[in-house]
């Protein structure tokens, strides 16, 4: 086995949960089967990798080719990568032979991907990874000529969605281009959703302290509070977040001036 491509942030990989996560699923599967079962021995299990293979490209063939940055050190590297990638329809925008010239990049030309050395000079590629996430430019994949767990968990904690061990083929490239894309995605969405129910909880706080103050201060029921907050949300065309806080902060200008 030449090289092996791998994926990140996951703890244990679940076949049948994998399988029922669309198109998530299908590259985690892809990886899984030319990571594991490139076998020539076993001309069969092999035959069938490749024809799962085959089957989940139509699935992540649907994600549109990429802007990709490139940072390593060996121009040699570079002009290979930047070989396959074009070779499988994406834009290689900008190269970098560091890790701060990549960071400086990164934030300027926004690329759909950044594809990192692990070793260059000034700022090594986990450097300039745990930076790129930090400022939540764009999903990071991570070339290297070692695995070791310890270097798994430094580029987890770094954010690298996907790494490569070097000498890798364009075959492997492919799957952990998209598994990279796919998680990074997966993750802005998780956040979103958090974002959304954090907000919630605090809207739903807020309007229960004004549903207070209108029970204390005009002798309202529960449900006649909640209904006068309704009420003036359709009447100035605000949110009920937006009314509560209006409530809020006039009854407490009130209490400052008695």
């Amino acid at each position: 086995m030449q090289g092996r491509a791998f994926w990140l942030q996951t703890e244990t990989f679940d076949l049948h949960k994998a399988s029922k996560r669309s198109l998530i699923g299908c590259v985690y599967l892809s990886i899984y089967f030319t990571s594991h079962y490139r076998d020539e021995a076993n001309p069969q299990l092999s035959e069938a990798a490749s024809f799962f293979i085959g089957g989940c490209d139509k699935a992540v063939n649907s994600m549109k080719p990429g802007r990709v940055l490139i940072a390593d050190d060996e121009i040699v590297i570079r002009m290979d990568l930047r070989t396959m990638l074009l070779d499988l329809g994406h834009e290689v925008i900008g190269e970098a032979d560091n890790g701060e010239t990549a960071c400086y990049l990164a934030r300027s030309l926004k690329p759909d991907l950044i594809i990192l050395d692990i070793m260059m000079p000034k700022m090594d590629g986990l450097q300039a990874a745990a930076q790129i996430n930090k400022e939540r430019i764009a999903p990071v994949l991570l070339l290297t000529a070692y695995s070791e767990a310890s270097m798994i968990e430094q580029a987890t904690q770094a954010g690298v969605l996907a790494y490569l061990v070097k000498p890798f083929r364009k075959e492997e490239l492919k799957p952990a281009i998209d598994i990279a894309i796919a998680r990074y995605r997966e993750l802005a969405a998780l956040e979103g959703e958090v974002e959304n129910l954090q907000d919630q909880i605090e809207t739903r706080k807020l309007v229960g302290k004004a549903k207070a103050i209108l029970m204390a201060n005009h002798n309202l029921t529960e449900r006649e509070a909640f209904r006068r907050l309704q009420a003036q949300s359709l009447t100035l065309n605000k949110s009920l977040r937006e009314i509560a806080e209006a409530i809020i902060l006039a009854d407490e200008l009130n209490v400052m001036n008695k």
